[in-house]
């Protein structure tokens, strides 16, 4: 009987359908558990079974739910991807480059000549101009500008046009052009 007292309300409910006891809507835990207990037909060890494959039922059901709302989740991820990289490849896409404050990001800070090891520089005088310059050394905030990049993705002019039928003189006008670049070695032929 401990066993009811710890299962779920939905659990319950489903197990006293199962044994073909009528349940209220509003039926509260406490008069489902006496509901089953109370059956003339009751078994312990059979509810206590019974009880235990519709928990697991509810649960594998529920996991189910979740794994497909998962699904659903990555198809619409994958397929927003997609369609920005299809808006991507439509033509001339302006980039704007956000302003990145470096002084927030790395506020200021005065060197501390003790953290800086200098043991590895042989020459003194150079050690010594290196300590004055640490010793007078203040970081000073720099102006920036936002970076507007322009990425062309298409050509203005097409590199390949459709094919086309020619006249008998533009055929001839082509084919001697074509015949020029193959001799001056523009193109190959393929």
């Amino acid at each position: 009987m401990p066993f009811l007292s710890r299962a779920r309300k939905v659990d319950l409910i489903t197990l006293a359908e199962e044994l073909g006891l009528t349940v209220e809507p509003n039926a509260k835990i406490s008069d489902l558990l006496r509901l089953i207990t109370n059956d003339k037909n009751y078994d312990d060890d059979f509810t206590k079974d019974c009880l235990e494959v519709i928990s697991n039922e509810r649960k594998e059901e529920e996991q189910r739910r979740d794994e497909h709302e998962k699904r659903e989740w990555e198809y619409e991820l994958k397929k927003l991807e997609l369609e920005s990289k299809a808006t991507l490849s439509d033509g001339n896409v302006p980039i704007t480059v956000p302003k990145l404050n470096l002084m927030k990001l790395m506020p200021p800070k005065a060197i501390n000549l003790d953290e800086v090891d200098l043991s590895h520089i042989t020459d003194q005088d150079i050690k010594h101009n290196l300590k004055q310059v640490l010793d007078t050394y203040t970081p000073q905030k720099r102006k920036t500008t936002d970076v507007m990049m322009k990425i062309v993705l298409t050509d203005e002019s097409p590199i390949h046009s459709k094919p086309r039928r020619l006249a008998a003189n533009e055929k001839t006008f082509v084919d001697s052009q074509i015949q020029h670049w193959l001799d001056a070695g523009i193109i190959k032929e393929s």
